[in-house]
């Protein structure tokens, strides 16, 4: 038996498994959001690391990390030149970070890691396609490789370095956000959803917060809502909360489930969806001092208000 204060949970949803396709939609959407917009916001830093036997290029892109090796036994020249402007096939092309496959009218198809300007370190290999890099120090990386030295040569910098718009910043951040609180929304509104009673009103938990609502002289009853349709608020499997629209007029849902449920209706139409619902009408009966009856088999109203009594 619950008592006047005590929590009653919102009735479980009848279709949990819609909930649990839209949770796995709203995860790849939240990860491919956060990587994409983490690689437009963050600048890329690009590194290359020379071995013995190998030239590795390492593109950091916001989350991931890109790496890329040559062999070096299959060097075959080394040479600065300034080849022009190429026209990217695949891969980042940003302000100061041209990384992927690009094509040059004097070279054709090269693979590339500079930061879109010339002059650069024109690599061709026996094997595989010409490669284009820009380190900072072009006489050291190119000491270096002759020598089969083991060095790190970070991308050449910008004279001014690139920076992210602060409006698409706030942007990214935003959609971010917004898509991690439906994840949570997701998760946590249906086991957050509950009702209380206490004297003279009902109280709703909601996601975030909590709803309270004078119930005295308010008529109740039981409710099997048709052609509820939603106008503001959040409708999500075993969490509908908001203003929806009926044929008679506007309705302030608080349910997990809009198939039935108890409707309040007093200076306005409050929608409820409680686990145990005789138990909670009579807990209204109890402590709000409202009056219900109705006929089970219509479920047509057939009720009288009476004045909340004060404890």
């Amino acid at each position: 038996m619950y008592m006047p204060g005590q929590w009653m949970p919102a009735r479980k949803a009848k279709a949990p498994f819609w909930r649990w396709v839209l949770l796995g939609a709203l995860v790849v959407i939240t990860a491919t959001v956060l990587v994409l917009g983490t690689a437009v916001v963050t600048p890329p830093v690009t590194r290359f690391s020379l071995t013995e036997n190998t030239l590795e290029v390492i593109s950091q892109e916001g989350l991931l990390t890109l790496r890329k090796r040559f062999a070096l036994d299959q060097l075959q020249e080394a040479a600065v030149i300034s080849p022009g402007r190429g026209r990217k096939l695949s891969g980042a092309r940003l302000e100061a970070y041209c990384r992927g496959w690009f094509s040059y009218q004097s070279l054709g198809k090269v693979w590339q890691a500079t930061d879109c300007r010339s002059p650069v370190i024109l690599l061709r290999f026996s094997q595989t396609s010409p490669v284009l890099v820009a380190p900072a120090d072009f006489p050291g990386f190119l000491a270096a490789l002759q020598a089969r030295r083991t060095h790190q040569f970070p991308l050449r910098q910008p004279t001014t370095p690139a920076s992210t718009p602060g409006w698409l910043a706030l942007i990214v951040g935003a959609m971010v956000l917004t898509l991690l609180l439906t994840v949570l929304m997701v998760l946590m509104g249906p086991r957050r959803l509950a009702y209380a009673v206490e004297p003279g009103q009902l109280v709703v938990r909601l996601f975030s917060h909590c709803k309270r609502f004078p119930i005295a002289g308010a008529s109740v009853r039981p409710w099997q809502p048709k052609g509820l349709l939603r106008i503001a608020g959040t409708s999500l499997p075993g969490y509908h909360v908001g203003v929806f629209w009926d044929p008679k007029g506007k309705v302030r849902v608080y349910a997990s489930d809009l198939s039935q449920g108890i409707l309040f209706a007093a200076h306005q139409r409050i929608f409820i969806s409680p686990a145990q619902e005789e138990e909670f009408l009579t807990l209204l009966r109890e402590v709000g001092g409202v009056q219900v009856a109705w006929d089970s088999t219509t479920g047509e109203e057939d009720h009288e208000r009476v004045p909340a009594t004060t404890p």
